[in-house]
């Protein structure tokens, strides 16, 4: 029984496939599906906040490489 629970909490395909059997019964499975569907979330959690922070960072980039080309003609336009 003590080998059964620690497969449940181990998060391997071997654990999943064991959980389907009757001595660990349904809760040890629904257990397992638990755990692997919040490490999937979180992952995908942090993933779009990186995600974010890129498009932020790439967005305030191009604005100030905008804000600078604009001047540089500008300017070289009011030379000549």
């Amino acid at each position: 029984m003590s080998t059964s629970t620690f497969d449940a909490r181990s998060l391997s395909i071997k654990s999943t496939s064991r959980a389907h059997c009757v001595e660990s019964g349904p809760q040890a499975y629904r257990f397992t599906i638990s755990r692997l569907l919040n490490s999937g979330a979180r992952l995908r959690g942090y993933r779009e906040d990186l995600r974010q922070s890129k498009k932020a960072r790439l967005k305030k980039r191009g604005r100030e490489r905008r804000r600078q080309g604009r001047g540089g003609k500008l300017e070289t336009a009011e030379g000549a």
